[in-house]
């Protein structure tokens, strides 16, 4: 003798499937989303290294003391007492 299903249990299978496949791809959108922020997070921290850099290479080139050219205390290169 064949088991039968109520129509009641079969929707409940049903629901049960439906539910099953919206949580799959719930969890596929959340491993998406996180893969791409991981990917810019990485891209992130890339371009703050390379800042970081930067601003090492500025410092090296800039001279430790206060320079001493006129443009830099507001005076001007022309002598204007004349």
């Amino acid at each position: 003798m064949e088991a039968r299903l109520t129509r009641k249990e079969v929707d409940v299978v049903l629901a049960d499937q439906e539910l099953q496949g919206l949580l799959a791809r719930v969890y596929y959108n959340l491993v998406m989303r996180q893969r791409t922020y991981r990917a810019h997070l990485d891209y992130t921290r890339k371009i703050h290294g390379m800042i970081r850099d930067m601003e090492g290479r500025v410092e090296a080139l800039t001279p430790f003391h206060a320079p001493s050219g006129p443009w830099c205390s507001g005076g001007s290169t022309h002598d204007d007492t004349a």
